[in-house]
């Protein structure tokens, strides 16, 4: 009986804290349509956000892909490299930082020219491969990992592309 009284406290616990957690992010992909792009994004427990965007070819511009990091207390304008893992598979990729202002840093990477192979492999492994995409920035002290459960779905527009 004592073990079912602290297994239901537990669980008691652990619904309360719930919410919490939902509310830091989801983990659900989610994706939309608007002027001409794709674009797919989830937020991981710790509420930074991975966005992918795939402009239309009329468009003439090239895919790309954002982190989104709240909170972030300002810095300069640079480029860092990234380490982005997806089941043992890595690729280093530049991303741009951007100081949106004191408290939004945004980092981002777009897929042009030969960068394109790189694009479209890892959206096909996000698509197709693993449970997660781990992204490290050494220079940055950043590493955050980010769920593909649904990632399928919201990216189907750009792995079709």
């Amino acid at each position: 009986m004592k073990r079912f009284v602290l297994t239901a406290k537990v669980l008691s616990l652990g619904l309360l804290l719930a919410p919490a957690a939902a509310l830091a992010g989801d983990g659900v992909w989610t994706s939309g349509y608007g002027q001409g792009i794709n674009e797919a994004n989830v937020v991981n427990a710790r509420g930074v956000t991975l966005r992918v965007a795939c402009p239309d070819a009329a468009l003439n511009w090239a895919p790309s892909v954002s982190i989104d990091v709240p909170n972030l207390q300002g810095g300069e304008n640079a480029t860092v490299t990234a380490l982005v893992t997806i089941s043992g598979r890595s690729a280093a990729i530049d991303f741009r930082r951007r100081v949106l202002d004191q408290n939004q840093v945004v980092y981002t990477w777009d897929g042009a020219g030969r960068q394109r192979r790189v694009f479209d492999e890892l959206v096909f492994n996000m698509v197709h491969s693993g449970r997660r995409v781990s992204v490290v920035m050494s220079t940055e002290r950043f590493r955050e990992t980010f769920p593909l459960q649904g990632a399928r779905a919201a990216l189907e527009a750009c792995a079709a592309d």
